[in-house]
C-alpha cells in the first residue's frame, strides 16, 4: 500500500526546491518575466500538494481508498501542466512582444538563418 501522505509532501518537497532554485535564477538576473511559472511551482506544487499530504497524514484511513490514486496522480500531472503551460504563456507573450513571431510553434521558423539579425535573438529563443 502506498502512503500517499509521504507521496504528496515528497512531491511538494521537489516542488519547492525547484521553485526556489528557480526564484534564485529569476533573482540572480533581474528578470522577473516567470512570475507566473514561479507562483504555480510554489503555490500550487509546493503548498498544495503538501496540504494534501498533512490531510491524508490527518485521516488515516483515506489512504485506503480507491480514489487516493487518482487523486494523487490527477494533482501531480495537473501541477506540471500548469507550471508548462505557464512557459507557454510567458514565451507566447514573449512571441506577440517582438513582433515577427505570433505562436510558440513559431520557435520552428524565427531564427538568424530567417532575416532575424544576431540582436534578435533574444526574440528568437523566447529568453
Amino acid at each position: 500500500m502506498v502512503d500517499f501522505d509521504r507521496a504528496f509532501v515528497s512531491v511538494g518537497l521537489a516542488w519547492l526546491i525547484v521553485g526556489m532554485t528557480f526564484g534564485l535564477y529569476m533573482g540572480l538576473t533581474g528578470s522577473n518575466q516567470f512570475v507566473v511559472v514561479h507562483v504555480a511551482m510554489l503555490l500550487l506544487g509546493a503548498v498544495v500538494l503538501a496540504l494534501y499530504g498533512l490531510i491524508y497524514r490527518a485521516w488515516p484511513a483515506l489512504n485506503q481508498i480507491r480514489l487516493a490514486r487518482l487523486q494523487f496522480w490527477f494533482a501531480v500531472i495537473s501541477v506540471f501542466g500548469l507550471v508548462f503551460g505557464g512557459f507557454q504563456f510567458v514565451f507566447e507573450q514573449r512571441h506577440r512582444a517582438c513582433g515577427r513571431c505570433s505562436s510558440i510553434g513559431a520557435l520552428n521558423h524565427c531564427g538568424p538563418s530567417n532575416g532575424l539579425d544576431v540582436l534578435d535573438a533574444d526574440c528568437a529563443v523566447g529568453a
